[in-house]
């Protein structure tokens, strides 16, 4: 599979290699989830507590210019592991921990508005509402230092309320820690850092304190609450822990009750950055409607959310499916089937595909195995033994980046290889991943 911005993607090519005695008839491409096993992840889409809440407003600031041609000089990368200092050693003041952390919090200003971020990678990756950027790709970035930055809107998602700004960073501005929202606990103390009024209290940050009053967890996106005062202009603005690292993203506030504030929990953060990063824009919800495939002739079933249209398939046992991004197929998920020789096991057929795909790595701009290892598949309620291989690779210079699964299982009714392969671009929203994750690929069980 490869896909490109503005054409529709290709499928794999499959492997050429002729197989010692095997029938000559071979399927071609496709790619898959990291198991056959995986179980369909419900989304919750209940009404959540923000029906009745309302976004903090931007605080209006004077026109910025925020140079656009600042895109062409920052370089669109994913972004490295995080790096940032360390906490505050234990017995610190709060003065000490807001100090610490001060070097990593920026206002974000946009010619009609103003809000609060924080960088979290030491190379200008900076988090911030997305109802701050709202409507523009390019906005200024000033450090509490009092530097500014031209700074381009590389992702957003409106639904979780959150964007990624990159600016060219020269190290000023040093990343704060990410905390473990799983160790987040009612009753413990926060600090919210920001920029708020600053049309009425000036250009430098303000610090509120209080303490986590819960944690909602039954939307989307995950939710805390907390007593800390938000007003407008701290959106986008941190949420800090007593141990100096960041648990959350303040974003809005009850209008009708005072001390009621809520921040976008940081494990939405940590689970969506590398996709704003990479310029990706909201995701599409995970469908909840699925259209079954069955091959009885072939003795397996695919099951797959409605988004994900049919590309291509045979008389035989191969079926493709591919996902589009308008006119872009950005996903493409197959099942391929090849004969087995005489006595031949799972673990040899799979020692097989691995030399299949490094030759076929050859004719690859870009080719790295990741990992390769056996797993158990659920398959018509029975388990099976399964290999599963991922690798990354990418067919030439002008094609996205792949990461594939090739998750192989022996038929239980004839000498053959099932091969449930997923490819997805490095640019996937994160909604296409948990879509692959909700398929059902099942070889049925002998009947007795």
């Amino acid at each position: 599979m490869a896909c490109s911005a503005g054409s529709p993607q290709e499928t794999e090519e499959a492997p050429t290699a002729q197989r010692p005695s095997a029938p000559t008839s071979q399927p071609t491409p496709a790619a898959t989830p990291e198991s056959s096993g995986d179980q369909a992840q419900a989304l919750n889409v209940s009404a959540t507590v923000l029906a009745i809440m309302t976004q903090v407003a931007p605080t209006p600031s004077p026109d910025v210019n925020a140079q656009a041609t600042a895109a062409a000089e920052l370089a669109r990368v994913t972004p490295e592991p995080l790096p940032s200092p360390g906490p505050p050693a234990a017995g610190i003041s709060l003065a000490d921990i807001v100090e610490e952390r001060e070097s990593g919090l920026v206002q974000i200003i946009t010619p009609s508005a103003s809000g609060s971020g924080f960088a979290v990678s030491n190379d200008g990756l900076i988090i911030t509402n997305a109802h701050v950027v709202e409507g523009h790709e390019f906005v200024t970035v000033r450090s509490v230092s009092g530097w500014s930055y031209a700074g381009v809107v590389r992702g957003k998602d409106d639904d979780l309320d959150l964007a990624v700004v990159k600016i060219a960073s020269l190290g000023e501005i040093q990343a704060m820690p990410l905390g473990d929202a799983s160790a987040i606990r009612p009753g413990e103390p926060v600090i919210a850092m920001g920029f708020p009024l600053s049309d009425q209290l000036g250009e430098g940050y303000t610090v509120t304190t209080g303490i986590v009053s819960s944690i909602r967890k039954g939307g989307s996106p995950e939710q805390i609450q907390t007593d800390a005062a938000v007003n407008p202009g701290s959106s986008g603005g941190p949420l800090i822990n007593h141990a100096g690292e960041v648990i959350g993203v303040n974003t809005t506030t009850f209008e009708m009750y005072a001390g009621v504030s809520f921040a976008i929990s940081i494990a939405e953060v940590k689970s969506h950055l590398e996709f704003l990063s990479a310029g990706q824009d909201a995701p599409a919800q995970v469908s909840v409607e699925f259209q079954d495939y069955h091959k009885e002739e072939c003795h397996y079933s695919l099951r797959a959310p409605s988004e994900w249209k049919v590309t291509g398939q045979d008389s035989g046992c191969q079926i493709s499916l591919g996902r589009f991004r308008g006119n872009d197929q950005v996903g493409v998920v197959s099942v391929w089937e090849y004969p087995l020789n005489e006595g031949e096991t799972l673990e040899d057929f799979s020692a097989w595909w691995r030399e299949s795909l490094m030759e076929r790595a050859g004719r690859w701009s870009n080719f790295t195995q990741i990992s390769s290892g056996k797993s158990i598949a659920q398959s018509n309620g029975h388990q099976q033994d399964a290999s599963v291989i991922k690798y990354r690779w990418q067919e030439s210079a002008s094609h996205c980046v792949s990461f594939a699964t090739d998750t192989i299982m022996i038929s239980n009714h004839r000498p053959v290889a099932l091969i449930f392969s997923a490819s997805l671009c490095d640019f996937m929203p994160p909604a296409v991943i948990e879509e692959i994750a909700a398929m059902d690929f099942e070889v049925w069980a002998p009947t007795p």
